[in-house]
């Protein structure tokens, strides 16, 4: 079995969205599982507005996670915050969907490469369609957005997967995701192996980048296991010999200009 480096988890959310749990408490977790390098990815979309739990007490916050102040605050505290903890190493993203036509839902002022990685999503399509172009939208929408914005991470994929979306669609996301240098996330929650082998298959045969991720929101009782869901999946990596993206590719002393994202047509001005 090959060397990779494993100890990460790209997809963690924070009290800036829907965690359940003061970010002190989620980084120690992450810390106490060993995990190395963190991505905080909170939802970026219209109308994605949290108030913090009871627990927060006066702490407590009313959050709107596309306000374009809030996100320049967050990436800010991010990198003051860190120095609080030099046991890890934070990263700096979002949840950012994909909208029917491709677009990403970011606010105007915020570009692709605000953040350190690009992590996007397809939570579903709207308006809901017969089955057949259901599916085509849905996948229409997702490599549009590959095309466009080149992003680095797509979010659990297969809890978004049209209900009948057969074989051949699926390996044709894998290269898709491989000629476009995305890597597929790994996610516990919903994961159905039996229906995602030939997926895992296809990407262990034209190498595709995997991520691992917890995507922790705080909400199951255990949230030290929770926080680890992105190690559980290292199993997966290592039974069908998968490539994982490296994160510390996006450490800020690790990157380059020249590796920027260019502007897409909504992203300008």
């Amino acid at each position: 079995m090959r060397e990779q480096f494993h100890l990460f988890d790209l997809h963690v959310h924070t009290p800036f969205s829907d965690a359940q749990y003061p970010l002190d408490t989620i980084v120690e977790g992450l810390i106490d599982n060993g995990i190395k390098i963190v991505g905080f990815a909170d939802h970026v979309f219209p109308f994605a507005m949290y108030h913090n739990p009871k627990r927060f007490g006066d702490r407590r916050r009313f959050n709107n996670g596309y306000s374009v102040d809030l996100l320049r605050y967050r990436k800010e505290f991010f990198r003051i915050y860190n120095k609080k903890f030099p046991k890890i190493r934070f990263l700096h993203s979002a949840e950012v969907d994909i909208n029917p036509r491709g677009q990403l839902t970011l606010p105007r002022g915020i570009t692709p490469d605000f953040f350190d990685y690009l992590l996007v999503v397809k939570h579903q399509t709207f308006p809901t369609f017969p089955r057949g172009t259901h599916e085509f939208m849905w996948e229409a929408g997702i490599y549009k957005a590959f095309v466009d914005y080149r992003p680095d991470v797509l979010a659990h994929p297969h809890e978004n997967f049209p209900k009948h979306l057969p074989v051949e669609k699926m390996k044709r996301l894998v290269l898709y995701a491989t000629k476009y240098g995305v890597a597929l996330e790994l996610n516990k929650n919903k994961f159905d192996e039996a229906r995602l082998k030939p997926l895992l298959e296809c990407g262990h045969e034209h190498g595709t980048k995997f991520s691992l991720c917890s995507d922790f929101h705080g909400f199951k009782k255990d949230i030290i296991d929770e926080l680890n869901y992105s190690q559980h999946m290292f199993e997966i990596v290592e039974r069908y010999d998968l490539d994982l993206l490296d994160p510390r590719k996006f450490l800020p002393e690790n990157r380059s200009s020249s590796t920027r994202r260019p502007l897409q047509g909504a992203d300008r001005g």
